[in-house]
């Protein structure tokens, strides 16, 4: 530190000094370099190496600042690059900025899982580069706990978190402004005295190793209405079996009771709380129901039908008496039920708000299990190898098409087995129809777009429409009943026949999306990456995630603020708006705009703050003949031939970003997907 403070002198000498004498700023920056490489000897013996250069000025100021390359030899070499000023002192930082560095590091350090080791070493690098009184140790910067109590269940261990500290904090980090996204949810407001607040919870097992049976079993939950979306944890088990239903849930149904009893006070503003829907998959949710499993005679969450085997069990019928909450608490199915769930303790419909989940049921299930039927299915419904390398071709060449959003792009199909859920959304909904329509069989294709149309219309804001609901629930119901003729009666298994059922919960709750197990299954892969030793997985992981949520509402809110553009200027080819990824190449260049006009990006102009979009409008706009309904009525459309001339519009003009694919047999003809959110309102 005392290097530093010399070399800080010997630079702030040397502006001094010789500012006078100096007829430009390059003689000005060769004199620091001078006097840096005269004392260079003395500054290589100590710990911390320093090399001066001088750094770039704007026309007509004089030089003052110098950007030092630092080499600190701590366990390893690491490079670092900073910016300081010569003329100022560092203690003419203010308080709000120290803290802010502290806080920073913080949130940094957990946003991205950095260890408290690689943490500790750039503590000790810039203890040498700042006046700022940084902790010496990670533990103290994010104030990890020590003492973890854990309890004893089963054969495993069990922390319990809570609901209300989460829950606190995610309503301060403030509320939609939009009504409520949950149709049940907008519907049962009138009956509370104060702001509904609702709460999804996401129940699920998680293999820790591949080696061993060890697993974790999370409640982890998401408030509907709060700005934040981020999933926090609940109660957290960790062992080599499944826990006791009954302690496992116990803490969790007390205190949502003792909520639903009281609610809550947040800034002198009284909220009601209650669960809005609860998240499984088919074996979690048959475990936390204490109802038979998917491969049972009755396992039907939603329906009595009785199962046939012919190899496996089959749901042939579709028109079962429906199941009811009063049904199910009264067990008037006793065949469906292997216990009692302590979920009859809360004011919660075991039926209607623990709806199906289309991740699982719809893109691991169903489209998964036609891409294998296609592959290795029956010589009857089985493809060619021909038509196979075709399709896998054409697959390998619409990557360059998918947008950013995507976090994987197509691949072959000899990778199916290693196919990822959003893999299989997106061949469902954007890339199948456009690559499987001249490979596959004419009656194959029309009953996949039947999966495919009812799938577009229950992610978008169409799902809780009654009519566009019950036009869903149909394709699906007759792409059910084909199923049976093209595959026949064994490709009715419980992921097919629940596809009848799936509407009636979006009815209920909106889009897929807003009841989907995404999120949860996206950070229950993040417990297992909390874990950096082989030992007391449970008390690890617990450290890791109350570091997380200690830093939850003023870091995120500076991480997750919208990035200043005002040093932008001019044309430029790519930004971000709204979150949406704005480019003109291939895959982020196609929007629809708010007049529903199909535009081509060409170029981002940014003046003084405003920003504006040069782009082509394509001139022909067509359905897709194939789908069963108008296309164009759920968005999807053929686009021809672009304007020669370009356009400039606002961006709030924007109104929702495209999958723009290729066609197999026109260049200049292409498939159109909208998808995402709204930029803007239309």
């Amino acid at each position: 530190m005392a290097l530093i403070r010399r070399q800080r002198g010997w630079t702030r000498e040397a502006t001094q000094t010789k500012s006078s004498e100096m007829s430009s700023s390059r003689s000005k920056r060769r004199r620091i370099q001078n006097e840096v490489n005269k004392n260079i000897s003395t500054i290589r013996s100590s710990t911390c190496h320093i090399s001066l250069s001088p750094g770039k000025t704007e026309p007509g100021n004089e030089s003052r600042t110098c950007i030092l390359e630092i080499s600190v030899d701590i366990c390893s070499s690491i490079s670092y690059k900073a910016e300081v000023d010569i003329d100022n002192d560092s203690s003419s930082v203010n308080s709000e900025e120290r803290q802010s560095l502290r806080e920073s590091l913080a949130f940094w350090s957990t946003s991205h899982n950095i260890s408290h080791s690689a943490l500790n070493d750039l503590l000790k690098v810039l203890s040498h580069f700042t006046s700022e009184s940084l902790p010496k140790d990670s533990r103290t910067l994010l104030s990890t706990r020590v003492n973890i109590v854990v309890s004893q269940m089963g054969t495993g261990q069990f922390y319990y978190f809570g609901i209300k500290d989460s829950l606190i904090k995610r309503i301060q980090c403030g509320l939609k402004s939009s009504d409520y996204d949950f149709p049940i949810t907008k519907n049962h407001q009138d009956y509370f005295d104060h702001k509904l607040i609702t709460i999804s919870v996401g129940i699920d097992g998680l293999p820790i190793f591949k080696s061993t049976n060890s697993q974790f079993w999370p409640i982890l939950g998401r408030v509907d209405q709060s700005i934040c979306e981020d999933v926090f944890v609940i109660a957290l088990y960790a062992g080599q079996e499944k826990p006791p239903l009954s302690e496992f849930l116990n803490e969790f149904i007390q205190e949502e009771k003792q909520l639903e009893n009281t609610g809550v006070l947040v800034n002198s503003t009284g909220y009601c709380i209650r669960i809005s829907c609860i998240i499984a998959d088919a074996p979690a949710r048959s475990y936390v129901k204490a109802s038979k499993n998917h491969n049972a005679y009755f396992a039907c969450d939603k329906c009595e039908e009785e199962g046939d085997w012919e190899g496996r069990v089959m749901l042939l019928g579709l028109d079962s008496n429906l199941r009811t909450d009063m049904d199910f608490r009264i067990k008037k199915n006793p065949q469906h039920h292997v216990g009692t769930t302590p979920l009859l303790e809360l004011s919660f419909g075991v039926v209607t708000q623990m709806p199906l989940d289309y991740m699982h049921l719809i893109c691991l299930g169903v489209m998964r299990k036609l891409l294998h039927t296609w592959l290795s299915g029956p010589l009857s419904t089985k493809l060619p190898s021909r038509i196979v390398n075709q399709i896998n071709s054409k697959l390998e060449s619409f990557k360059c098409y998918i947008p950013s959003e995507f976090a994987r792009k197509t691949r072959s199909l000899k990778d199916l087995s290693c196919f990822k859920a959003t893999e299989f959304r997106l061949f469902l909904l954007y890339v199948g129809p456009a690559v499987l329509r001249t490979h596959l069989p004419n009656a194959q294709y029309d009953h996949f777009l039947l999966l495919s149309s009812a799938t577009h219309i229950l992610i978008s804001d169409k799902a809780s429409n009654p009519e566009w609901n019950s036009l869903a629930e149909k394709m699906l119901r007759k792409f059910v009943e084909l199923a049976k003729v093209i595959y026949g009666d064994t490709f009715i298994i419980y992921n097919v026949h629940s596809l009848i059922h799936i509407a009636k919960d979006a009815l209920q709750f909106g889009a897929l999306d807003n009841f989907s197990a995404f999120p949860y299954e996206n950070y229950m892969q993040q417990l297992k990456y909390m874990l950096r030793s082989k030992h007391n997985h449970l008390q690890q992981v617990v450290r890791r995630i109350y570091e997380r949520e200690l830093w939850i509402t003023e870091s995120s809110k500076m991480f997750n603020s919208a990035k200043n553009t005002s040093h932008l200027y001019g044309r430029i080819s790519k930004f971000t708006y709204n979150g949406s990824y704005i480019t003109t190449t291939n895959g982020n260049n196609c929007f629809i705009l708010v007049d529903d006009r199909i535009v081509i990006v060409t170029g981002i102009l940014i003046n003084n703050s405003e920003v504006k979009i040069y782009c082509k409008p394509f001139l022909h706009k067509l359905d897709l003949k194939s789908f069963p309904i108008d296309s164009t009525d759920i968005g999807i459309c053929r686009v021809r031939e672009t304007s020669r001339n370009e356009i400039l519009v606002d961006i709030s003009s924007v109104l929702r970003k495209c999958v723009l694919l290729p066609s197999s047999d026109k260049e200049t003809e292409y498939f159109c997907y909208p998808f995402g959110k709204y930029l803007n309102k239309g």
